[in-house]
């Protein structure tokens, strides 16, 4: 079970008269994972088309084997 993560970066500024400040990025954060299911769910779905395809060649080679 995931748990609730904050995503933070510090930056750091130009002088010593302005303190590093932390920056919450959850929101990039939750972009980026959004992003991420995004391409795993075309990886899975490349896959199934390759399969697909590698199906149906098989098939074709059954039905050129049994013609001859």
């Amino acid at each position: 079970m995931k748990r609730n993560t904050y995503c933070t970066r510090r930056q750091n500024t130009r002088g010593s008269e302005k303190p590093t400040t932390i920056i919450n990025t959850r929101h990039l954060c939750s972009i980026r994972r959004q992003e991420e299911e995004e391409e795993e769910m075309e990886e899975e779905e490349k896959e199934e088309e390759e399969k697909e395809e590698e199906e149906k060649e098989e098939e074709e080679k059954e039905e050129e084997e049994k013609e001859e």
